[in-house]
Formats: structure tokens, C-alpha cells, sequence
């Protein structure tokens, strides 16, 4: 077999590799939104995903957060929770159009910022964080 016959073999592979993790990674798919937050000044509710929520970590949780504008437009960002530290991360945002496609999407490197007072990470933070807990003790038993 060639090296390029090796290669197209290969290709399709790569690509299904690549399809699997965009579909069931960013795009949260059999996602379970639960409303969490309307912010009345941007005209923006607030959704995590209880589906998506996993514990990376002890003290840690991950979920997946959507943004709906007055507009129908849409945010889906994946952030991790440090619950001891009272820390954040973002992972990943996507942005996606109110037909359902995607404007733009982006990862992240963890650049871990402290919770902004009255922020509404800082409200998902007192529904999360509990959760992580209850993690523990189930894990310990």
C-alpha cells in the first residue's frame, strides 16, 4: 500500500473522530436545560444543562450554560467550577445563530478567575456547588 493510499484510508477516520467530539462535546445534544437566571437589564435567561454536569475533580464541576437573547439567538459555554476556591474557568463558547448555526466557537486554555459578586456565576455557583458534596458523599461511601 502507498502512503497515499495509507492516508485516504485513514481520513475518514480522523473525520468521524472529529464529527463524534464537535456533536457530543460542544454541542451538548440530549441536553437537559433547567432555567436558572433572567437578567432583566440584557433581556437574557440563563440555562445549565444538568445532563452535561460532571464532577473533573474533588471540590470541582463542570456543566454547560446557555444564553437565550430577547432575539432567540443563543450561547452555549462549558465552564468548570472550583467550589472550594470559589473560582471559574471557561472551557468553551459557542455561539450559534437562532436557526441553530453555530457563529462561532472557541476553546479555552483554564484561566481560573474568582466569582464577580452578583454575577450570575455566582448564582450558579450557590445551585452547583451543593452538587459537589453530594458527589463526595456518594464517592466516600
Amino acid at each position: 500500500m502507498t502512503r497515499i493510499e495509507s492516508l485516504a484510508c485513514k481520513f475518514p477516520v480522523v473525520l468521524i473522530g472529529i464529527w463524534v467530539f464537535f456533536s457530543g462535546c460542544i454541542n451538548a445534544e440530549g441536553a437537559s436545560w433547567k432555567y436558572f437566571f433572567f437578567s432583566k437589564d440584557n433581556k437574557i435567561t440563563y440555562y445549565y444543562d444538568e445532563e452535561s454536569i460532571t464532577f473533573p475533580s474533588p471540590g470541582n464541576i463542570r456543566a454547560w450554560i446557555k444564553q437565550v437573547d430577547e432575539y432567540g439567538e443563543y450561547k452555549k459555554s462549558h465552564v468548570e467550577l472550583n467550589c472550594r476556591e470559589k473560582t471559574y474557568t471557561f472551557l468553551a463558547i459557542i455561539s450559534y445563530t437562532k436557526e441553530d448555526r453555530v457563529k462561532y466557537g472557541s476553546t479555552y486554555s483554564p484561566k481560573w478567575e474568582s466569582f464577580p459578586a452578583g454575577s450570575v456565576l455566582n448564582f450558579l455557583n450557590t445551585i452547583l456547588c451543593p452538587l459537589v458534596d453530594k458527589n463526595n458523599k456518594s464517592n466516600n461511601k
